[in-house]
Formats: structure tokens, C-alpha cells, sequence
């Protein structure tokens, strides 16, 4: 599940802010998590997440995600993994920012 995330998300994806705890199934649902430019699906196992996850480093890339009113945005994910001094994964910190020129 995804516990919080900034108002530029909410705003991008028609999420409630303040957040509100929000499941990755919710979020596949509505179309928003993992697209290619061609709005395509971005395979889970190419995204930056499973990347990071695979690798145990962290990972950038862009994606795109589907604003509420049908539109592709592009936004650059950074995934960040961290772990343990035993090596055991901790949790994932993942990193949403616009992909457009300012």
C-alpha cells in the first residue's frame, strides 16, 4: 500500500489530500501506476521498483501516470531501497517528481 504521498500526486491522480492510505490494487485500477508514453502498461518487473528491489540499489526512470481527466503525464520515479546491517530489506522509498520542463 502507498501510506502517503504529496499534493502533486493527489492533484495529478484525483486522490483525497490530506492522504489517505491507498492500495497499489486501487491505484491499478484507476489506470494510474506503471504506463509507458504510448500509455501502454509498464511491465512491474521493468519498473523502477522491482529494479531497485532486484538490484538493491536505487533506480530512476520515467513513467508515466493517467490524470483524472484521461491525460498521460510524465513523471521522473526514483526508487531507493534500504536495508539492514544484516542486508534484510527495511522498506522502499519512492520518489515522484514532474518529468515536464519547468
Amino acid at each position: 500500500s502507498i501510506p502517503f504521498y504529496n499534493p502533486a500526486v493527489a492533484s495529478v491522480l484525483d486522490l483525497p489530500f490530506p492522504p489517505e492510505q491507498v492500495s497499489l490494487a486501487d491505484l491499478r485500477a484507476r489506470g494510474v501506476l506503471g504506463l509507458r508514453a504510448d500509455g501502454s502498461p509498464y511491465p512491474l518487473d521493468e519498473q523502477p521498483l522491482a529494479r531497485a528491489l532486484t538490484g538493491r540499489t536505487p533506480v530512476s526512470d520515467v513513467v508515466y501516470l493517467r490524470s483524472a481527466d484521461g491525460a498521460l503525464q510524465p513523471f521522473t520515479m526514483t526508487s531507493l531501497p534500504f536495508f539492514n546491517p544484516d542486508g534484510e530489506l527495511i522498506g522502499v522509498g519512492n520518489y515522484v517528481t514532474s518529468a515536464r520542463a519547468p
